[in-house]
């Protein structure tokens, strides 16, 4: 078996997988966030299966029951009896498979650590964090294409936690059209931007009350337990209490940044 240890977020986990090609794959896949010692915050045993578990493709489904979570789809099972802790995951030998399930277990491992995983475009503008998020084509590698004079932390699926009292975003392995997750630094948040394509610029304020539903709508997050939405909830209405919230209205061109400009706060 090899192991390797992933830091996302400030949160490792230690994967146990067969000492079989897709140990090489995985390890060139998440190279930029390995980290050299093993971890008991998080484990995740890996068993290889030679076939999907039924035809066709089914979203991932979680059933909670006590102790006991338990994440399947079209290609994978994962158990855990501790609350999340340790993982028995049976899977077919791809990476897509393998990326799919680990996005999966950090929505559930983040309800613990007072954050969550967004669609979006994360980036580090002079210094400070924005969130730049929207549904399917909105704009997200668009803006992050634009971000030339920004450190573009990841264009599909930054991870946003409580830090000290406030919010920063990281880049993650979870990367869209922009190119392969190889940042894993780190901002304070102030701001997220609701993009719309549109012909002009502007930044228009929105209330938390307008930003909470489409803040939802763009988490990611399977689990149909009431406890755990009411979590996931309460973690987004406690984000958008900590920064402020725009709509961003948008060309794809660089005078984008002067409406973004003015909706930061100072650096």
């Amino acid at each position: 078996m090899k192991e390797l240890t992933l830091e996302i977020g400030g949160l490792s986990t230690t994967i146990v997988v067969p000492e079989e090609p897709i140990a090489e794959v995985l390890l060139d896949r998440y190279a930029a966030f390995l980290i050299p010692e093993t971890t008991d915050e998080s484990i995740i045993r890996v068993e290889l299966l030679t076939g999907s578990l039924e035809q066709g493709y089914r979203a991932p489904t979680i059933v909670s029951d006590g102790d006991t979570i338990t994440v399947t789809r079209h290609d994978l099972s994962a158990t855990s009896r501790n609350r999340g802790k340790t993982w028995h995951a049976r899977m077919i030998a791809n990476e897509y498979t393998f990326d799919s399930c680990l996005r999966v277990l950090y929505t559930l491992r983040l309800l613990e650590h007072e954050g969550f995983l967004v669609h979006a475009s994360a980036q580090l503008r002079n210094g400070i964090g924005c969130i730049f998020t929207g549904k399917s084509e909105a704009g997200k590698s668009t803006i992050s294409r634009l971000g030339t004079d920004n450190l573009v932390l990841c264009d599909e699926l930054p991870m946003v936690r409580k830090v000290n009292g406030g919010y920063r975003v990281w880049g993650t392995p979870f990367w869209g059209e922009f190119g392969k997750g190889t940042i894993t630094a780190s901002g304070d948040v102030k701001t997220v931007f609701f993009l719309n394509k549109a012909p002009f610029n502007r930044s228009t304020p929105l209330s938390s009350a307008k930003a909470l539903p489409r803040l939802l709508q763009t988490t990611l997050f399977f689990s149909r337990d009431r406890t755990m939405v009411d979590a996931a909830m309460q973690r987004c209405m406690d984000f958008l209490d900590h920064v402020s919230a725009f709509d961003l209205y948008f060309r794809p061109e660089p005078g984008v940044w002067e409406a973004v400009d003015s909706a930061l706060p100072p650096a």
